[in-house]
C-alpha cells in the first residue's frame, strides 16, 4: 500500500458498523457487558434508539455478552468514538476492550427480545480495569402518582472534586476556535481516559499515577494529532480557572485522511445513513481553508467485477429507491462511483467541483484479508490533500 505521510482518522460511531475478527485483537467500543443475553439484547435496542449500530458477542474469559458499537484495529479511532459517546450520548460509561469475542456479532431486534424474561437486576457491567458498574435497563415512563405537596428538602451541596480547568482548541493558521474532544490519559498504554469538550469549565481530578501527570491527546478531523503532558500539582492554583490552550495544525499537502466514518451499502455506490457526520467534518475543513484541493480515492474489497446498484436518476445519496440503476462493473469502477458520490455530497454542500478530483483504486490497495471478518473495511474512501 502507498506510504502514508500522516494519517488522521475521521470516525463517528453513528456511521461505523461493528465488525469482529479473529486475526488480531481489535479494539471494541463497549457500552455494556451482561451475563444474561436478554439484557444484552435490550442494551442493543436502547443503542438502536440512539441511532447507534450496536451488536453483541460473547467473551468466554468473563462469560459475558459484550454489547459494542465499533471494532477497529486503531486504538486512536476507538478512543475518539468512546469520547464522543461519553460526551454526546446516554452511554457515559462507554469503555474499550482489547481482546477477542467469539462467534458472529448478533444484531438484536424487537421480536428477538423475550418479553416474558425478567430483568436480572443483580447483573453487572464490567469494564476492564475499572470498578464494577451496576447494570441499568432502559428507562420506562413511570406511572403518575398524586402526592400531597410537601416542603422541598434542602440537600447539602458538595464542592466539585478537582481543579477548575478550561481547554481551548484553536486553529494555528487562523486563530479560530476548533471543536473536538480532549482526552486525558494516565499513561499512553491506558485504555481508560476522561473526555472533555473545549470551551467549558470542568473540574479535573488528580491522576492516580506516581508522577501526578496527565497525558493530553486531541485527534480532531482535518488536523494533525496533538499530544502534550502536564503535571497536575504544578498547574497554577491561585487562579479561579486554569486555561490550557492548544494550537492545532491543519493537515498539509501529501497527507491522507482516512474516512472511516463514511460507509456504503454492500455492492452499491450509495452512502450508508450516518456517513454525513464525517462528510460534514470534511466539508468544514474545505470551507475553512479555500486553498485546499483534494483527491478522493475509492477502494473496494476484492478486485472482481460484480453486480452493483448506482444512483441512477435518484437524488437520494443515502437510501435505495426504484430510481436506482443496476449494473455489472469492475471493482475500479465501483470504487470510482463511490468517490463520485462523496464528491457530489460535498458539491451539494457548496464546495467548488474543481477543488475535488476522484480516482477508483478498486481492490489494489486492500488493508485486510478480503476473506476475513474485517474485509468490509477494505470498502472505503481516502482523502488525499493535493494542494494547501
Amino acid at each position: 500500500m502507498k506510504a502514508i505521510i500522516t494519517s488522521v482518522a475521521f470516525c463517528v460511531a453513528l456511521a461505523c458498523p461493528a465488525i469482529a475478527q479473529s486475526t488480531f485483537s481489535p479494539w471494541f467500543v463497549v457500552i455494556g457487558a451482561f451475563k444474561n443475553e436478554e439484557n444484552a439484547k435490550r442494551q442493543c435496542l436502547l443503542a438502536h434508539e440512539q441511532n447507534l449500530p450496536a451488536v453483541y458477542a460473547y467473551n468466554t474469559d468473563r462469560a459475558m455478552y459484550y454489547v459494542y458499537v465499533r471494532a477497529t484495529q486503531s486504538r486512536d479511532v476507538a478512543y475518539d468514538i468512546v469520547g464522543r459517546l461519553q460526551t454526546g450520548t446516554v452511554f457515559k460509561d462507554a469503555w474499550l476492550f482489547n481482546g477477542e469475542l467469539v462467534g458472529q456479532p448478533v444484531v438484536a431486534t424487537e421480536t428477538a427480545v423475550a418479553s416474558n424474561v425478567p430483568v436480572d437486576r443483580t447483573e453487572t457491567t464490567v469494564p476492564d480495569n475499572t470498578e464494577l458498574v451496576q447494570e441499568t435497563e432502559p428507562e420506562t415512563t413511570p406511572a403518575v402518582v398524586v402526592q400531597e405537596e410537601v416542603a422541598p428538602v434542602q440537600r447539602e451541596t458538595r464542592p466539585p472534586v478537582g481543579k477548575p480547568m478550561r481547554f481551548v482548541l484553536i486553529n494555528r493558521e487562523t486563530g479560530n476556535p476548533v471543536n473536538g474532544i480532549i482526552r486525558l490519559f494516565e499513561d499512553e498504554r491506558s485504555n481508560q481516559f476522561k473526555a472533555y469538550n473545549p470551551g467549558q469549565t470542568v473540574y479535573v481530578p488528580a491522576p492516580s499515577n506516581k508522577d501526578k501527570r496527565w497525558l493530553l491527546l486531541c485527534q480532531i478531523p482535518g488536523f494533525k494529532a496533538y499530544k502534550r503532558s502536564f503535571i497536575y500539582d504544578e498547574i497554577a492554583t491561585g487562579q479561579e480557572e486554569i486555561v490550557l490552550t492548544m494550537e492545532l495544525q491543519r493537515v498539509k499537502r501529501g497527507d491522507y485522511i482516512e474516512m472511516e466514518g463514511v460507509k456504503f451499502y454492500n455492492n452499491a455506490a450509495l452512502l450508508a445513513p450516518g456517513s454525513e457526520i464525517a462528510l460534514d467534518d470534511l466539508y468544514a475543513m474545505l470551507e475553512e481553508n479555500q486553498r485546499y484541493k483534494i483527491r478522493l480515492r475509492g477502494h473496494t474489497n476484492g478486485t472482481h467485477a460484480r453486480d452493483i446498484v448506482t444512483l441512477g436518476t435518484s437524488e437520494d445519496l443515502f437510501h435505495p429507491s426504484v430510481d436506482n440503476e443496476k449494473r455489472h462493473v469492475p471493482a475500479k469502477e465501483l470504487a470510482l462511483l463511490r468517490a463520485e458520490v462523496v464528491k457530489l455530497y460535498l458539491v451539494r454542500k457548496g464546495v467548488e467541483p474543481t477543488r475535488i478530483t476522484t480516482k477508483g483504486e478498486g481492490g489494489t490497495q486492500m488493508i485486510y484479508d478480503p476473506r476475513g471478518t474485517l474485509a468490509g473495511l477494505n470498502d472505503r474512501v481516502e482523502v488525499e490533500i493535493r494542494k494547501h
